[in-house]
């Protein structure tokens, strides 16, 4: 089995698959995230990679511009449903397809 395949067989398809649980698990922000965040200059645009749900895109700092990707498309629906003033694009973290220095932040 190759790489690509183990990693859609047992990453991708599982997340799919928990998608509707992991969402309602995933809503507290990590303290070392929120004080990066709280650092970051005004109208930063900062991509959430592995944004799963969108749980960040919900932070008190209107000002920051956010991006998200994610390989889960479920989560992905759900996050672009809450944050409709979000990009989000379904990328694998490792074939990302914005262009390098575009972005001021990345978590």
């Amino acid at each position: 089995m190759t790489a690509t395949a183990m990693e859609k067989r047992f990453v991708h398809e599982v997340y799919d698959t928990i998608a509707p649980t992991f969402d309602t698990t995933r809503v507290c922000w990590w303290n070392a995230v929120r004080h990066f965040l709280n650092r970051l200059p005004v109208r930063a645009q900062v991509l959430d990679n592995g944004c799963g749900n969108g749980k960040y895109q919900r932070f008190p700092r209107p000002d920051l511009c956010w991006f998200g990707s994610d390989m889960c498309l479920p989560l992905l629906n759900l996050a672009a449903h809450r944050h409709r003033d979000t990009d989000y694009v379904r990328a694998n973290a490792l074939r990302l397809p914005y262009k390098t220095a575009s972005l001021d932040a990345c978590i």
